[in-house]
């Protein structure tokens, strides 16, 4: 089944769309952080339906800054916008953000819903095969559960050497040990964390076996570089 990730802050397609594709996984993402924690929970959507503004004002365009964020970071992901924009204007849409369709939402219709994202999720499916899809969602599941436990475990340390430094402090002792400590601990995290979007830019662009097997390598050499 394929999945949409709908990103809209007023919700009022959501029904619209669902009755539009109703063999489609549809997610719903009504902010752009959350649509940044449904992109990282390690579904890979193979189209993203998105507002072009997100907040009330409506004209933030946090929508078109998410658009970019998807070509970059999760290439495989088609990309719609979904705007107000009248039918002139709909050239900058397509070059400043890359997009592969639009939405027009005065001329949102279940047949145009249907036709648009269908042809995304055509697209999609010749890039990948399903086998090597699954694969891919699990070796990002597993990446991305491994991430958030070492970050968490970087931010425990992180607030132990800070309540350590404070004691020391308080107590009027030397404190450069527990200061070089977190000069050290902040320079590993950086680290990681450049390599983590590293592994995730390699996941987001995997199109064969042997494209996995490289994120495979570099996944296991994360590990042991930074522990379990």
């Amino acid at each position: 089944m394929a999945s949409v990730l709908l990103v809209d802050d007023e919700g009022v397609w959501l029904d619209l769309i669902r009755r539009a594709l109703p063999q489609y996984e549809i997610s719903e993402a009504p902010t752009y952080e959350e649509a940044i924690d449904l992109l990282r929970s390690g579904v890979t959507y193979d189209v993203a339906v998105v507002d072009l503004n997100l907040l009330p004002s409506g004209d933030d365009m946090l929508g078109g800054e998410l658009l970019k964020l998807i070509k970059e970071d999760y290439p495989s992901t088609r990309r719609i916008a979904l705007t107000g924009w009248t039918p002139t204007a709909v050239k900058a849409v397509f070059d400043e953000y890359g997009v592969d369709d639009l939405l027009l939402k005065d001329k949102m219709h279940l047949a145009v819903v249907r036709q648009v994202v269908r042809a995304a999720v055509e697209r999609t499916g010749g890039d990948i095969p399903d086998g090597l899809k699954a694969e891919k969602s699990t070796v990002w599941r597993s990446f991305r559960t491994w991430n958030d436990a070492k970050l968490q475990q970087f931010s425990q340390q992180e607030q132990t050497l800070k309540n350590d430094l404070r004691e020391a402090r308080r107590l009027g002792v030397a404190t450069e040990s527990s200061g070089s400590q977190l000069a050290d601990l902040a320079a590993t995290r950086a680290s990681l964390e450049k390599a983590c979007s590293r592994l995730a830019t390699m996941v987001n662009t995997v199109r064969s076996p042997a494209d996995m097997e490289q994120v495979s390598e570099q996944f296991e050499l994360l590990k042991s570089t930074f522990g379990d």
